[in-house]
């Protein structure tokens, strides 16, 4: 499985919500696992996104349909990385080799 990267910020509703957020979390959780992902870790921060969120997906359309269902709530906005661990990166270069 691929692995993402979820960075997220509130929107005004989720702001209003925001003594919900790690209940939502939670349910975030149950909502991605019937969808087929895997919430690996959820971190709450300080800066220019208010949440990381790591997901591992065995597709791109599998993620897309638990982004657009978080984004149909509501509560936030999000960004996605696609992530490599050391061994896929480490196989990425030795492709590369000539």
């Amino acid at each position: 499985m691929a692995t993402y990267i979820i960075l997220g910020s509130f929107t005004d509703q989720g702001l209003h919500n925001i003594a919900d957020t790690a209940e939502r979390a939670t349910e975030l959780q149950a909502v991605a696992e019937r969808s087929g992902l895997q919430v690996r870790d959820v971190y709450w921060t300080l800066g220019p996104y208010d949440f990381v969120v790591v997901v591992e997906s065995p597709s791109e359309e599998d993620l897309a349909v638990g982004l657009y269902g978080l984004a149909a709530l509501g509560n936030t906005r999000t960004q996605t990385l696609c992530a490599f661990d050391r061994e896929a990166i480490t196989r990425i270069a030795e492709k590369m080799q000539p």
